[in-house]
């Protein structure tokens, strides 16, 4: 018996022969006019062959040449194309029309503002800025979407043609946000970068425009606020020291963004002063962990003067053990002997980094020549983790992780003291962003 798999070419020999016979799907209504060649006649054959049923199979063996066979395959294997060239064909037109990027990564996002962990005031605008890199696609085909895992979807403007996206927003809600910049091109690939950033803090700046609330603020010793609105803590007058103390409530443990603007000379109007006159002793602004804010009062109360600077309590200035973080900005140079009780870290006039009550401790300094010119300069400090950053007129002047640190938060005050020589000590603009432990 011949194995069954051999009747299985009978029906596409048929195929081949009924295109042959030039009938593809009708049957001519005189098959013997319709058939008169011989490739017909084995049409006839091979089709009594299908009709035979499977007992007759069992009983029989039809009389097929196995030469016909062989011939039906080759006419069919000249129909039907290989299956592995189709392939080879198709990957070579994907090849010709697929866009040119690189297979590894042809998609990339990344996101260069704000940096990463930086708190900002609820309200403020925040403005975000990133590069999508297409690698040869037009930068216009990427799908850009922004989202925080706190409010959801954020926005979705496209790239430039440079595959720059930015877009701003001061809706963010309070708290910490993790924003994820995604692109994507369909078919080729997606990218994301994301950026800590934390809002919360105080809604707007202390301009010290009008008086200060009793509620909120305690005045202490010389100091006072100036009518032209700022915070002046000693006058241009000989051996005095004034404090003013924020007791709304205290800032909160964690990373932190402060803010504020300092004037220090001669001239009794912030701004160009014509004397070059040398002034003293300096100003600081403090931040003191205590239970209470009448504990904090207390402290700025007992702390000493001269090269104290009025927040002076430890070291060489008393034996208190306190947790406190402070920025000084020190108009006289101090060599420890019997009148002073600390060397400073420069003969210039600087601005410093200290803590725990001692005006002797600093871990980080630096020189600024230009501090008693009697204009508003800014400065802003940024504690992150145990990394501390000054900034004095919106450039570093002071960076470097201190090893061991830990900002406790505490109450806000600033001090400022002279002595035989003196100058005008103001604040002004405070700005205070928690960072909502990032």
């Amino acid at each position: 018996m011949r194995p069954v798999e051999s009747f299985r070419i009978a029906p596409l020999a048929l195929l081949l022969l009924l295109a042959a016979c030039g009938g593809e799907s009708t049957t001519p209504d005189n098959e013997s006019d319709a058939c008169s060649t011989a490739a017909c006649a084995e049409r006839d054959d091979i089709r009594q062959v299908t009709d035979t049923t499977p007992d007759d199979i069992d009983n029989s063996t039809p009389d097929i040449a196995t030469s016909d066979t062989t011939d039906a395959s080759e006419e069919l294997d000249a129909v039907e194309p290989d299956v592995e060239d189709i392939a080879d064909s198709a990957s070579d037109v994907a090849a010709d029309i697929a866009p040119d990027v690189t297979v590894e990564n042809p998609l990339r996002a990344t996101i260069t503002a704000p940096a990463d962990r930086s708190g900002f005031r609820a309200g403020d605008n925040v403005a975000f800025e990133g590069n999508v890199l297409l690698e040869g696609v037009p930068a216009e085909a990427a799908i850009v979407q922004w989202y925080s895992d706190r409010d959801g979807f954020l926005n979705d403007t496209p790239p430039t043609a440079e595959g720059t996206v930015s877009f701003s927003t001061n809706l963010l809600t309070p708290g910490e946000h993790i924003v994820t910049l995604e692109a994507e091109i369909p078919g080729v690939g997606t990218a994301t970068d994301t950026v800590a950033v934390g809002i919360c803090g105080f809604p707007e700046a202390f301009t010290f425009d009008t008086d200060l609330p009793v509620d909120e603020w305690a005045v202490i010793g010389d100091a006072s606020r100036d009518s032209r609105g700022w915070l002046e803590m000693t006058q241009n007058i000989r051996d005095r020291r004034g404090a003013i103390l924020y007791t709304g409530n205290p800032i909160s443990q964690g990373d932190i963004r402060i803010r504020f603007d300092i004037s220090t000379g001669q001239c009794n109007e912030p701004g160009v002063c014509t004397s070059t006159a040398t002034g003293a002793d300096g100003f600081a602004m403090s931040i003191i962990e205590t239970s209470t804010v009448d504990e904090v009062r207390g402290i700025l109360e007992r702390a000493e003067g001269g090269g104290g600077l009025g927040y002076g309590v430890s070291g060489g200035y008393g034996t208190e053990v306190i947790t406190a973080f402070h920025i000084e900005f020190d108009t006289w140079y101090n060599q420890l002997n019997d009148a002073e009780y600390h060397t400073d870290p420069t003969t210039e006039n600087h601005i410093g980094i200290t803590l725990n009550g001692d005006p002797g401790n600093h871990i980080l300094w630096a020189a600024l020549p230009n501090l008693e010119d009697n204009n508003w300069h800014s400065v802003a400090i940024d504690v992150v983790g145990s990394m501390v950053t000054v900034r004095f007129d919106d450039v570093v002047v002071a960076e470097d992780e201190v090893e061991g640190l830990v900002f406790k938060g505490g109450w806000l005050a600033f001090t400022g003291v002279t002595g035989y020589y003196s100058n005008y000590h103001r604040f002004d603009n405070l700005v205070i962003t928690e960072a909502c432990e990032l």
